[in-house]
């Protein structure tokens, strides 16, 4: 839980880097910080501490709009769910608790089709594609697939980078994105790359 929550930034990979090596010295305070930051607890009190800026629903609703689940109910898709993990549990003890995270998906409403939808073309409309290099989720070789299907897209790529590249205060891709949603600016070539 600790490794996977802090990969998805520069300055969250730091921190586990440090944590993990004080841990190789015997000191396993600091990476039990960054589990406790993790697993959303307070460290002192082991009560939640959410994110007020992180929406479960927000999260969910994009989420389980991805994969469809096998079974005609919600009760059937979180038993064929359940019972996927069941390999999982076994093989990886550690990790089935990232596995388990989206069985709320078995029982979100709309569980998408299960064919796979026709390949995003955006035809006639301008399309902004974002990723980055470091991105631990989202492999960016997938964002430069769907690039080179838009009729009208624009590759902004930052070198490192975060899961989410937007909004982060790195003016490149900042600049960038905010010109094209406010003034309707589109970037001044097809491809770009922003230093993370």
């Amino acid at each position: 839980s600790a490794a996977s929550s802090f990969l998805y930034s520069e300055g969250s990979r730091i921190i586990l880097q440090r944590s993990l090596a004080a841990a190789s010295r015997g000191d396993l305070v600091p990476l039990a910080r960054v589990l406790y930051t993790a697993l959303v607890l307070d460290e002192e009190t082991l009560t939640a501490a959410p994110d007020p800026a992180f929406s479960d629903a927000m999260y969910y609703a994009v989420e389980c709009s991805d994969y469809s689940y096998p079974g005609s109910t919600p009760q059937e898709r979180a038993e064929n769910y359940i019972r996927a993990g069941d390999e999982i549990d076994q093989s990886l003890p550690y990790f089935s608790s990232l596995f388990y995270g989206d069985l709320p998906c078995a029982y979100w409403p709309g569980n998408p089709p299960a064919e796979r939808p026709a390949p995003f073309t955006a035809d006639g409309i301008p399309t902004l594609v974002l990723g980055a290099t470091a991105d631990p989720a989202t492999p960016v070789e997938n964002g430069k697939r769907v690039y080179q299907r838009l009729q009208d897209g624009y590759l902004i790529t930052t070198r490192g980078g975060a899961h989410v590249i937007f909004g982060r205060g790195n003016d490149c891709p900042d600049t960038l994105v905010t010109a094209f949603l406010v003034d309707d600016q589109m970037p001044d070539q097809r491809e770009t790359f922003c230093d993370g």
